[in-house]
């Protein structure tokens, strides 16, 4: 399956991609950038240091019908190695002042986990992931922070509540909306997790009380996706707040009334 495309301008903010290949990857980071570069935003793709990677960021665009070479020419696109310097706080607000001095009216930064883990601990890497969702929602800034799939579960709940604007992985999208969350895609067991803890990361303590969870664009959904729907509000709804789910499509909509989640408290399922 295509990984979802990034057609709505409400992609943006401090957003995690999960991937399983280099396919999901490229395929995501290249549209987010090439998003960018229409809008007439700076974008920073940041590269690990000290390995030769087929797959760099030019390769990625040029793969996916954008040629860099103007953009790189005119300064739109800079492409910059790894170093502590850049994964600092200090270092990113550089880059965005950097932008803005320069007439862009935006920028976009993008880097692999695995740059940052060969230049800085766990901990200060968890601290800059916080100090960046802090810039994404104060600054004219879209983060693009990509992660391999294979997660601890303590790790991806700890990534999704850092990247409450967005997920996208192979199959699913969950985008953040002013209510809650909007879905598109699909959900199985391979995803359910993400599913599970992006609507933890919706339910804190100043969510709304009724959780809007938009299905109109989810083309299917499993046993375990509805369990994560049930499983990731249940603090929300056990505290007296109301999930909504909105829109589902005929067979997602059998689905969840087979199982009963019309009937699971706090729940109310609203049909096209």
């Amino acid at each position: 399956m295509e990984p979802p495309r990034w057609t709505s301008p409400g992609w943006d903010g401090h957003l995690l991609l999960l991937h399983r290949t280099e396919h999901d990857r490229s395929a995501v980071l290249a549209a987010w950038a090439r998003h960018g570069l229409d809008r007439g935003e700076r974008v920073v793709l940041i590269e690990p240091a000290g390995a030769a990677y087929p797959d760099s960021a030019t390769t990625v665009l040029r793969q996916h019908g954008t040629d860099p070479g103007a953009f790189l020419a005119c300064g739109q696109l800079q492409v910059l190695t790894a170093d502590r310097d850049l994964y600092s706080l200090q270092g990113q607000v550089g880059l965005v002042e950097g932008a803005l001095r320069d007439g862009f009216p935006g920028v976009r930064v993008s880097a692999r986990a695995e740059a940052a883990e060969r230049l800085v601990d766990g901990q200060e890497h968890a601290d800059l992931e916080r100090a960046m969702n802090r810039l994404c929602h104060t600054r004219p800034v879209s983060a693009l922070c990509q992660y391999e799939a294979d997660l601890a579960p303590m790790m991806l709940h700890a990534l999704c509540g850092m990247h409450a604007d967005g997920i996208v992985e192979a199959q699913l999208r969950c985008r953040t909306t002013g209510d809650g969350l909007s879905l598109a895609g699909e959900v199985d067991v391979s995803n359910h997790e993400v599913l599970r803890f992006a609507l933890r990361a919706a339910t804190t303590t100043e969510s709304p009380q009724d959780l809007v969870v938009d299905l109109t664009d989810l083309e299917f959904l499993d046993v375990c996706g509805a369990r994560a729907l049930l499983n990731g509000t249940s603090e929300h709804r056990e505290a007296g707040g109301r999930l909504r789910l909105l829109g589902p499509n005929p067979a997602v909509e059998r689905l969840l009334l087979l199982l009963g989640l019309d009937r699971a408290p706090g729940t109310i399922l609203e049909p096209r």
